[in-house]
This record gives structure tokens, sequence and C-alpha cells, in this order.
């Protein structure tokens, strides 16, 4: 009988057929790191003289929403982040504009996802019908997966895009479920921004500046966690 390959051996075989996915994960797990030190060094170099366009003019609003989405799509800044920057220099009015470049980066991100990850879930379980068969059972509900991911902040925004490509869960699940998953920690750290009494607080804290906010961003987690879990656990 010919012996099943390992787990590990199948991904050094899908390496050397698909390595624009693993560079892709790689980009994925640095680059927001490497964005954030350099907007957090350039910004605070004189911050107290920057001016800021008007949050209400057009042009304002159509090159903030699609520069923050090409940012977050291509994993260049941390989203987390850019919500604290947002809140602390444009307040709420911006907010709803924030939302917007969520769900294009959201786009953006899941469209890249689908052209480096084809077929790539089917090769990988290829010789574990069991995964297959669950991913295959859970299907119709992975707008619950979506959803949990999102919530959680312990799963980078660009990874996860990714990770639902992989998974094929759809566009549409990805914008509605993914809007209403990352909304609670987008306020948290946008309303952190907000309240600040500086652009150097803001990014200092991160979103972390009080018992509270460190409480909630638990909860957050836990829930995560939870229902990923109860996501895999439970029947179809």
């Amino acid at each position: 009988m010919k012996k099943k390959p390992t787990f590990f051996k199948r991904i050094q075989d899908i390496y050397h057929t698909k390595p624009d996915f693993f560079w892709s994960v790689a980009w994925v797990a640095l680059m927001p790191s490497v964005g954030s030190l350099i907007s957090i060094r350039y910004l605070l170099s004189n911050y107290e003289d920057w001016s800021y366009p008007w949050v209400d003019s057009p042009f304002f609003i159509f090159t903030f929403t699609l520069l923050a989405a090409i940012f977050m799509g291509f994993a260049l800044i941390p989203t987390t982040l850019l919500a604290v920057l947002t809140g602390s220099i444009w307040g709420w009015q911006a907010f709803p504009y924030l939302v917007a470049a969520y769900t294009l980066a959201s786009v953006l991100g899941y469209l890249l996802g689908k052209t480096i990850s084809a077929d790539l879930l089917e090769t990988l379980l290829g010789q574990y019908p069991k995964a297959q068969k669950v991913v295959a059972e859970k299907q119709n509900r992975m707008g619950n997966l979506i959803f949990f991911i999102r919530i959680s902040p312990a799963i980078p925004f660009a990874f996860s895009n990714i990770l639902f490509a992989l998974l094929s869960t759809g566009l549409q699940k990805v914008i509605w479920f993914g809007l209403w998953g990352m909304l609670p920690r987008t306020t948290l750290a946008f309303s952190s921004g907000v309240f600040a009494e500086s652009l150097y607080n803001a990014i200092k804290n991160r979103g972390m500046d009080s018992t509270m906010d460190l409480l909630l961003l638990f909860t957050f987690l836990l829930i995560g966690i939870l229902g990923i879990w109860h996501f895999f656990r439970s029947k179809s």
C-alpha cells in the first residue's frame, strides 16, 4: 500500500506549485508591522504642525476611502491603527468613510485571495476526506465563521481575507457578516482616537487607554474564540 504523504510534505509540494500563496501569507503576516512603524514615525515627526483636509470635502471623501481601502486591502497598515488615527485626526465625521473603506478593503482582499488560492483547498485537503467533509458541510454557515473571525482581535484583517478566499465563503457573506463582525472592534479603536488628548496619545495607547477598553477587547476575543470553536464543533 502506498504511504499517504504527510501534511507537511503536502505543504512543501504546494509551495513548489503555488509559491505566490506562501509569499502572500508571509506578506500579510509581516507587512502590517512594517507599515505601522513607518506610518507612526512619519506622523509623529512634527505632528503638531500638520494640517489636514476638511472631512466634508468630496475630494477628501473619495481619496480617503480609496487610499484607506488600498492600504488595508494590501496589508500596508493595521486596521486598528488606521481606525485610531482616523478618529484622532478627523473625529466621528470620518467614521462612515472608514467603514466604507473597510468594506472595499474586504472586497479587494477577498478577490486577491481568490487569485492566489484557486483550487488550493482541494489540493491541501486532498488526502484528508474528513476535513473536506467538514468544510463542505459548513458551507451554508460560513457567515457565522466570518463574523467570529472578524470580531476577534487575534486574527489580522488581511490574513482573514486570504482564509475566506481559501474556504470560498463567498464575497457577499464576507461583505455582510464581516461588516457586523468588524464594527465593534473598529468602533472601540476609533472612539479611543476620538477621545485621546493628542495624536501622540492616540498612537501610544492604540485603543487600550482604560480598563473598560481592555475589558471590551478581551470580550471580543472571547466571543471570537468561543464562536469559532462552536462553529467547528456543532453539527451542520
